[in-house]
């Protein structure tokens, strides 16, 4: 079952190859049937007794895919996934920005959706640096191989649990570096944004690259553009409220 009953993504698809699931004999099932045994799955990664805890069968899965990879020698070793060229409502700010200054220390930047999954993976499981703005960007470093740096640009003020459990499970060297200003505006899900990023100071002094002309906050007009859309949401929602 697939969600709107649309077609499987092509990047499914892959995936479950790499995985070494078969499933050329699986039937897309887009009305109501009547089945003999229904399995469902349980979560590959949960708290336990306020651990992080992770199931066997999902450490063999991420092993099989990564073995079913072939590395190739020209894949960089320095990588940053960005977000830049996805046009996404929920991201504001100077992303481009940020891609630049890694640029600048020798980073390959790359916009994983103009890839393969195939490409993907190969690309985290050379590189010895992976950086990335945290969220579902972040967590491919699920392939990772262990003792990879991998550098979370922090996109809000709240912790992702995902981000933590996947660092612990990969067992790589998770560094957060702060290069946002978001308000958070929706406080049981803010993961929905939306987000504001930017180069911040401390992202100039984790690149040891020095400002020569820095902008404050106050005086970009990329963020007064973020806060006057912010203010637009809050406002209709009192309205709706009010009807």
């Amino acid at each position: 079952m697939t969600s709107f009953n649309s077609p499987l993504p092509e990047w499914h698809r892959e995936l479950f190859k790499l995985a070494n699931v078969d499933i050329s004999k699986w039937l897309h099932i887009t009305k109501c049937v009547k089945c003999k045994t229904i399995i469902l799955p349980d979560l590959s990664l949960f708290l336990q007794n306020n651990s992080l805890r992770f199931t066997k069968e999902y450490r063999c899965v991420i092993d099989t895919i990564k073995q079913n990879i072939d590395i190739k020698s020209s894949c960089p070793e320095k990588l940053l996934f960005t977000r830049s060229a996805v046009d996404d409502s929920r991201e504001w700010g100077e992303e481009k920005n940020i891609d630049e200054l890694f640029r600048k220390k020798g980073f390959c930047v790359i916009s994983p959706e103009k890839y393969s999954v195939k490409e993907q993976i190969q690309m985290l499981v050379h590189c010895k640096f992976f950086a990335a703005p945290e969220g579902s960007c972040s967590h491919n470093a699920v392939f990772c191989e262990p003792g990879t740096t991998v550098i979370l640009l922090r996109k809000a003020d709240y912790v992702n649990l995902y981000s933590i459990f996947i660092g612990q499970f990969a067992k790589v060297k998770s560094i957060y570096v702060d290069t946002n200003a978001t308000i958070i505006i929706h406080r049981k899900t803010p993961m929905v944004g939306p987000f504001y990023t930017y180069p911040t100071f401390d992202l100039y002094k984790y690149l040891s690259i020095f400002p020569h002309h820095p902008i404050f906050l106050f005086l970009r007009k990329s963020y007064w553009k973020y806060i006057f859309m912010l203010a637009k949401i809050v406002l209709n929602t009192i309205v709706s409220r009010l009807k």
